[in-house]
């Protein structure tokens, strides 16, 4: 194995610059070469077929994401610090992975949109870095986006066999090669079609199980191809020990809600709650409302909305049934990551192989009158994540330590003994592999010593206003154990150096406050913290880190 600073020394990312007009590919971003040079005085490169080969002791990897999945999972269910979450939402698979898994029940998103957060998670940087803040953008052609190793072409560039299928990264974003295919995977990237989702403009649909036999579902064909690659690579491991990484992408719980009419079943729509605050929090500036675009423009919701803006609401039975299929699609996936699961037991392979769960980000069903994620409020932003790790999460292990979704990135490596991701500079554009996070492995550890390590003790998120023209606002927050701080400036996410004069703040107080119902900013009482936070948010996440050493 090249050793970790060698390593961060001897990659270098050569792009081939093209004129905007010429008649290049449109997967120009995939002409990328990984070179590694002999020694650190040297320009002399190896080929890819003279890259480290793995110790036999490497673990593979499972990486498994759903899409707009909140900590909706029986195993995160905590009433009182998470009221808005259904306590009895049915997810025994997933339940029965947290119990080896390290839980983070404290997981936050860099931002709560598909695209950014998909970005952030792969590259293991801020969207101040990526300049991702959308759904629009593909970021190998953003900024210096495609000089940034991802976790699969990491584990690639270290001889791992990477494979992946269903969303992964943003599959919208506006490009030929939505899925990185070339840089990021050793063999050809699985898009599968979602047959009902594209056939019918509705918010959501149970499909008959004779129905889902003649034409799948999305996920359900995602997971088939994951088998075979499961199976295929089992027989590779087996014989010569090569590891494989394997990305599951789920499209559900995302809109349209379309999921096996079975799921529907498990919750009787008489036991189904309507949120708690389904109002605008008081004081909040209209800049952080979201109108909940991409679940209302649905045909059947366009008229239950009828006049969208600041605390409407839909007709009671529309938000019911909304509610109830949201919750069947998360038992929809648990069931497609028990079948995941259980082929990796099949092929024995569950002791050789860390099992890795998130979401791209939080939802909100009607809390704040907003349906979906889109905001920097605790629903849209805390997202589940937990880690099966053999040998070290054989019993499992709770975590209420605040982790980034940008922590990920250095675990995975951490855990499969790779060479560790050196940590980025405050500005890393130019910088192939670093991380704007830390392992988190340190916390396997915290719950049970004497002496708790020092973790971070805030974490950072923001969101572009998302119905202001051009996203002229954005709203960078800052979550400590308290508070919910959050200042609207305008820029477009590029604040380097220069923190332009808030136009808008927002101070949730937590424990007096669990859902954020009111915005406390103009109270006196909070002056101090005020001040306080919105240093924090200007030392950024460098003064943040962990203080591990």
């Amino acid at each position: 194995m090249v050793a970790t600073t060698e390593l961060a020394r001897r990659i270098k990312i050569k792009t081939e610059v093209s004129h905007p007009h010429n008649s290049a590919p449109a997967d120009d971003e995939n002409k990328a070469h990984v070179e590694y040079a002999r020694d650190a005085n040297s320009a002399e490169a190896r080929s890819p077929a003279e890259l480290p080969t793995v110790e036999q002791t490497n673990f593979n990897v499972l990486y498994i994401i759903a899409d707009d999945l909140r900590p909706e999972i029986g195993a995160f269910i905590d009433p009182k610090t998470r009221p808005w979450l259904n306590s009895a939402i049915k997810t025994p698979n997933l339940d029965a992975l947290a119990e080896r898994s390290l839980v983070l029940r404290r997981a936050y998103v860099q931002v709560a949109r598909c695209n950014p957060s998909r970005v952030s998670i792969m590259t293991s940087r801020r969207p101040n870095t990526t300049h991702i803040v959308n759904n629009d953008g593909w970021f190998r052609k953003v900024g210096h986006g495609n000089t940034f190793v991802t976790i699969p072409e990491y584990f690639k560039m270290n001889g791992y066999s990477t494979l992946g299928c269903g969303k992964v990264f943003h599959p919208k974003s506006g490009v030929m090669n939505p899925q990185d295919q070339g840089r990021s995977w050793t063999k050809e990237f699985f898009q599968p079609k979602g047959h009902y989702e594209e056939d019918l403009n509705i918010s959501w649909k149970a499909v008959s199980i004779n129905d889902t036999m003649h034409k799948p579902l999305r996920d359900q064909m995602s997971v088939k191809h994951a088998l075979s690659y499961m199976q295929y690579e089992a027989s590779r491991f087996n014989t010569n020990k090569s590891p494989f990484f394997l990305a599951v992408g789920l499209k559900k719980p995302h809109v349209p809600y379309v999921f096996p009419d079975e799921f529907l079943d498990l919750y009787p729509i008489e036991d189904i709650q309507l949120p708690q605050n389904d109002f605008a929090p008081a004081n909040m500036p209209a800049c952080h409302w979201h109108n909940s675009r991409d679940t209302l423009g649905y045909d059947d919701l366009i008229k239950a909305k009828k006049n969208w803006v600041i605390n409407s609401t839909l007709p009671t039975n529309v938000a019911i049934d909304l509610r109830r299929a949201y919750y069947a699609s998360v038992s929809y996936i648990d069931s497609l990551v028990g079948t995941l699961l259980a082929e990796l037991d099949k092929l024995q392979l569950r002791e050789r192989t860390i099992v890795a769960f998130l979401s791209d980000h939080g939802y909100q069903l009607g809390e704040h009158g907003i349906w979906g994620k889109d905001t920097n409020f605790e629903a849209a932003t805390n997202a589940p994540m937990m880690l099966s790790i053999p040998g070290k999460t054989d019993k499992r292990v709770d975590s209420f330590r605040m982790t980034e979704m940008v922590d990920l990135f250095p675990t995975l490596v951490d855990a499969a003994g790779l060479p560790p991701l050196p940590q980025c500079p405050q500005y890393s554009e130019e910088t192939a592999v670093c991380t704007e996070g830390s392992s988190m492995m340190p916390l396997l550890q915290d719950s049970s010593s004497a002496d708790p390590i020092k973790w971070k003790d805030r974490v950072f998120s923001q969101y572009p206003s998302p119905d202001i023209a051009k996203a002229e606002y954005m709203g960078y927050s800052v979550r400590t154990e308290k508070y919910l701080y959050i200042e609207w400036v305008r820029c477009k996410g590029e604040i380097n150096g220069v923190w332009p004069q808030p136009t808008f703040k927002e101070l949730y107080d937590i424990d007096k406050d669990i859902n954020q119902n009111r915005n406390v900013v103009n109270d006196s009482i909070y002056a101090n913290t005020i001040v306080e936070l919105s240093q924090s948010l200007r030392d950024g996440w460098v003064a943040a880190l962990p203080k591990l050493v």
